[in-house]
């Protein structure tokens, strides 16, 4: 390769890099910052890398920073006062446009800011998203396990009011799934409550939201139980039944 592999760290197209590669200053710098890279390999691959952090940042956010926030943070930096030179600093100053090389890179922070504070946002929206698939899938994996069990039993469900039920039923897991449709609209703040009748007492199975007309749910204990039932209760539920709706024997 031929040309300079790296000049000195004192070219002023260095601290232009990062303001470069946000697409942030005007023609004649992007001329110099174009120029140097033309002869600099090693600015060249940290260009490229910039590049891909700030793509794989947009992608990961589903908000983009206004446009108007650059033109409005490089409004801001052009009409503020530079701090002036000491007194007995008598050396000769570059270009004006180097002097405000320090606020340009002000200006890359506030915008990566903005950047990373929606990705951020995003993120954690992302991790709620995967928790809950996470979730669905490990109940999958429970039904799954119930239906395809040597023992799985389909267990009629009768409903009263036109439901429909339908019950699977395996002991040997200990585990069954019961899927309710068409469940009657109920009065006021009341709601169906499921229960599984072990020896004669019935324990709470699980309480469906208000104003739910169909559920799925995976019923765990159900090895002892002989009977499958429901009732209507007050929103939240009841420690015992009050109003039974419904009763399914369980085949012993």
């Amino acid at each position: 390769m031929t040309g300079r592999q790296h000049p000195g760290r004192d070219d002023p197209a260095h601290t232009l890099i990062g303001p470069y590669v946000l697409d942030a200053l005007d023609e004649a710098d992007r001329a110099v910052v174009r120029a140097h890279l033309d002869e600099c390999p090693t600015c060249a691959a940290e260009v490229a890398e910039l590049r891909g952090t700030a793509a794989r940042l947009a992608d990961a956010a589903t908000a983009v920073p206004p446009s108007r926030l650059r033109d409005a943070v490089l409004a801001e930096v052009r009409h503020t006062r530079q701090e002036p030179p000491a007194a007995r600093d008598r050396r000769p100053v570059g270009r004006p446009r180097w002097r405000w090389a320090g606020a340009a890179a002000a200006a890359v922070v506030l915008v990566l800011a903005a950047v990373l504070g929606t990705y951020a946002v995003q993120q954690g929206r992302i991790d709620d998203a995967r928790r809950t698939a996470a979730a669905a899938q490990a109940r999958q994996r429970r039904i799954d396990s119930i239906l395809s069990a040597p023992d799985a039993a389909l267990v009629p469900a009768t409903l009263p009011g036109g439901a429909r039920g339908r019950l699977v039923l395996s002991r040997r897991r200990d585990l069954a799934v019961v899927s309710l449709a068409g469940l009657p609209a109920l009065s006021g703040r009341r709601t169906y409550q499921l229960w599984l009748v072990v020896a004669g007492t019935p324990r709470d199975a699980g309480v469906l939201p208000v104003g739910a007309a169909a559920a799925s749910r995976v019923l765990t204990g159900v090895r002892a139980a002989r009977t499958f039932a429901i009732s209507t209760e007050p929103a939240g539920g009841s420690p015992r039944p009050t109003d039974l709706w419904a009763s399914v024997p369980l085949r012993p």
